[in-house]
């Protein structure tokens, strides 16, 4: 046989499988077999809209059953003018666990920017994702460039060891980063899709139905020490994958603001104390529990003798260390017990605590790629007794309360002010009043509690809390929560029911709270808003009034909807704001010509205030806003700069007359 022949013939016998593997990845996705897994899909509901595939976390985890679901948060294909695009990326404590919707840091700064710069339209888009790795932030880079973003919020670092694709989880694809991101890739093929789900079904039905918790499944349960070879993998895990990540980020000249992290530290033993010689450890672990009596009969020189020669004698069990921080707490020493206490979570074996060298490499990392480093650990030490993180501020192990999240959100918050990305010129909240504005309900509590009870029961916890889900269970909030937390309603459902019940006993402040939530959650459905509106204007809240019947508009503009607005914005003396609705009413309602001298009267009243604002002292021109407010009806607002012209001159008669006039017509 020919020389050439025989080339021919080798080259088809490699060629062929290779050409059968196609035909069969074609004929797959032409059956619709499988997931697209990209980080991106069209919204079934609303055309021309984007929001994460749930589906995507099927790239990073080996077992299709520990695959996470993001937020679906809708945002347009094509970015528009005055929108302002931010994309969240982290872990679980991105997404906001224990809490659900707007327990989260990013639903509480959009609920914030929102207020301060009225005249932008800002998306902000969660893409966190319970149980991932940085592997899953830096995949995702290339998919986010495109989207075009404003800025980037990263909070992470707390999965490099036991989340997807860790050094030490189940979901693991090997030490190598080129091969892991080549299995990455591999995962979007609908043939690795089917070999992997008949594996699944195969160990499904050699192991039954789990029944074990995602963060057990997770870790293969064994220690990492600190130093070692695996503990120097993962640290070197997230400075190769931020490092990616941040890099094109910094070509693309997108800025990036990333916050360090935050652990428990004073409230949480660690999870694994290993002694370096396995000889000692019975022995140490009964020497703990004799130092901790100790502490319980208020010994604590007697504690710390017993630490102190652990310490000596073994320099990696955790648990010597963490008695130690406790001893110096008891007597006041904080520098010295935050030390322990940070030595204590380095030296935890069972590492769902990011040891303080992750932090570390954070700072590095931003400086090198020109990141703003957002300081959550030290504005919520300062927060802590002693300046220690606990539990004021970490529901357990890592995720921030309540109280934690609003504390990130307003860091992250002055961080974009400071940066100078958003205009100079807006109202400015202060954090508290923020804070106490957000629309959160006592269910929202509620669930983060149960959340929390849910998962101390299980590994590696072991914690039997129930006793706090019982007693009165006729309120209606709690029963909402119960019911979330153990599937029997969903959010949207109990949402409604509260909203229904509020309305009932006409409790205008509940359920314009509700609206606001609903809002925050369906930010593309008019009707949230506008029933925001309403309560609000019910309430005498005219500025939160107009600016969710402006919300109302810019998703469905009505005539109904334009008379709202305008009216609220009148009666909170913003004629600028007002005046657009107005127009609108002009040229669309069948009784435009009407408003024709109401638009006279705004027109009227923004010059006089422009001039106002030249000449505060002028009691003419401050006459002159008044009688125009007094003419469209506006008495409210007429007395306030009737007010001001009768604190400095109490005699100035027309403002006196213009009082008793309205005295008059309002009795």
């Amino acid at each position: 046989m020919k020389p050439a022949r025989i080339w021919l013939f080798r080259l088809i016998a490699v060629l062929l499988p290779l050409a059968m593997l196609v035909l069969a990845e074609l004929f797959l996705r032409l059956i619709h077999f499988g997931s697209d897994l990209h980080v991106f899909i069209p919204s079934a509901l609303n055309h021309g809209y984007l929001h994460l595939n749930p589906e995507v976390s099927k790239r990073y985890f080996v077992k299709e059953e520990n695959a996470t679901k993001g937020y679906e948060e809708e945002f347009s294909a094509v970015k528009t003018k005055g929108t302002f695009r931010i994309f969240v990326q982290g872990e679980s404590s991105a997404v906001g666990f224990p809490y659900l919707f707007n327990g989260s840091f990013h639903r509480m700064l959009k609920y914030r920017l929102e207020r301060e710069f009225p005249e932008i339209h800002f998306e902000i888009i969660n893409l966190g994702l319970t149980a991932v790795s940085s592997y899953t932030l830096a995949d995702f880079g290339r998919e986010i460039i495109r989207q075009k973003p404003d800025a980037i919020l990263i909070y992470a670092g707390h999965n490099e060891y036991v989340g997807a694709l860790g050094v030490g989880s189940t979901s693991r694809l090997g030490n190598n980063p080129f091969m892991v991101r080549v299995g990455i890739q591999i995962r979007r093929l609908r043939l690795t899709q089917l070999f992997l789900g008949l594996v699944n079904k195969l160990e499904k039905q050699n192991t039954g139905k789990y029944s074990e918790t995602l963060m057990q499944r997770m870790a293969r349960k064994q220690g990492i020490p600190y130093g070692s070879k695996k503990y120097r993998q993962g640290i070197n895990q997230f400075k190769y994958n931020m490092s990616r990540l941040l890099s094109q980020y910094q070509r693309n000249h997108i800025p990036v603001f990333m916050a360090d992290l935050i652990s428990n530290e004073k409230d949480m033993k660690p999870f694994m104390s290993i002694a370096a010689n396995p000889a000692n450890q019975k022995k140490f672990d009964n020497l703990i529990r004799q130092g901790e009596t100790h502490m319980t009969n208020g010994c604590p020189d007697s504690a710390a003798k017993i630490a102190s020669a652990i310490v000596k004698e073994d320099s990696i069990y955790a648990a010597a260390y963490y008695l130690l921080g406790n001893i110096y707490y008891s007597k006041g020493k904080s520098d010295s017990a935050a030390l322990m206490f940070r030595k204590a979570l380095d030296h935890d074996q069972l590492r769902f605590r990011a040891p303080s060298a992750v932090n570390e490499h954070i700072y590095e990392l931003a400086q090198q790629y020109g990141a703003v480093v957002v300081p959550f650990h030290q504005v919520a030490s300062k927060f802590c007794r002693q300046g220690i993180i606990g539990s004021e501020i970490v529901t357990e192990h890592v995720h921030p309360n309540l109280k934690g999240y609003s504390m990130l959100a307003d860091l992250f918050h002055n961080a974009l002010v400071n940066s100078k990305l958003l205009p100079d010129q807006h109202e400015s909240f202060p954090d508290e009043a923020f804070y106490s504005e957000m629309p959160l309900l006592r269910m929202d509590t509620l669930i983060g509690l149960f959340n929390i009870i849910r998962l101390k029961k299980g590994w590696p916890f072991y914690q039997d809390e129930s006793a706090v889900t019982e007693g009165q269970n006729n309120d209606l909030q709690q029963r909402m929560a119960l019911g979330i937390v153990t599937g029997t309603t969903n959010w949207t459902n109990a949402m409604d029911t509260l909203y229904r019940d509020a309305v009932r006993r006409q409790n205008h402040d509940l359920a314009l709270r509700i609206a606001e939530s609903l809002h925050l959650q369906f930010p593309y459905d008019p009707r949230f808003a506008e029933k925001a509106g309403g309560h609000a204007l019910s309430l005498g809240n005219y500025r939160k009034a107009g600016f969710y019947f402006a919300k109302a508009f810019e998703i469905l503009p009505s005539p109904e909807l334009a008379q709202q607005a305008f009216v609220s914005f009148l009666k909170d003396d913003m004629p600028e704001k007002a005046l657009p609705y107005i127009s609108y009413l002009m040229r669309e309602s069948t009784g435009g010509n009407s408003y024709i001298a109401m638009r006279s009267m705004v027109e009227n009243i923004i010059q006089l205030k422009a001039e106002y604002r030249i000449s505060p002292d002028n009691n003419e021109i401050c006459m002159g806003i008044a009688g125009e407010y007094f003419r469209m009806g506006n008495f409210f607002i007429a007395d306030k700069y009737l007010r001001q012209i009768l604190t400095r001159n109490s005699s100035y008669t027309l403002a006196r007359e213009m009082q008793k006039k309205i005295a008059e017509l309002q009795n």
